[in-house]
């Protein structure tokens, strides 16, 4: 069974603008976040008090579990994303 293929312009620019915000800048973004988090804000002879300690006990431990689990997501995405690129070429490019 044959099935309709359809790749706009505008489906290969946001696919290939996904792909780049996910391989360059988000992976460059999360790892900043989680050196920032674990290298400085974990440590409390950079930072201490109340406020300190709760984002230590609580809140950082709870939001890069969070991260972890959304890099994870991104990189399915990632992976659903080269699937349609490889679809789209097999298809003959641009083909609508």
């Amino acid at each position: 069974m044959n099935m309709r293929v359809v790749a706009s312009s505008n489906a290969v620019d946001a696919i290939q603008q996904m792909q780049s915000l996910i391989d360059n800048d988000l992976s460059q973004i999360f790892q900043r976040i989680n050196d920032l988090g674990n290298n400085v804000l974990l440590n409390p002879n950079e930072w201490d008090g109340r406020n300190a300690a709760n984002f230590r006990g609580q809140i950082w431990p709870q939001l890069s579990a969070s991260l972890r689990s959304f890099q994870g997501d991104l990189e399915t995405l990632r992976i659903e994303i080269d699937k349609a690129v490889r679809a789209i070429m097999e298809a003959g490019g641009n083909a609508v």
